[in-house]
């Protein structure tokens, strides 16, 4: 999986950043089971994911504006 339609590492930009927009894309993709791997947690009866993140996607993610 990779930011905004790139569909390879090679198309990889520095334009190309960790967003809101690409969270949503891994939380579908694991919801609808394409990552067998990937599991959900219960949590007060809630499907849940957890995602563990660089301190560059970190920074990213706060200059999102959606995360306004």
């Amino acid at each position: 999986m990779y930011a905004g339609s790139r569909t390879a590492i090679s198309q990889i930009t520095s334009t190309d950043t960790f967003n809101t927009d690409l969270i949503s894309k891994a939380k579908f993709m694991a919801s609808v089971n394409l990552y067998k791997q990937i599991n959900s947690i219960n949590v007060d009866e809630h499907e849940t994911y957890i995602m563990l993140i660089h301190p560059y996607q970190l920074r990213d993610l706060r200059a999102d504006p959606q995360m306004d």
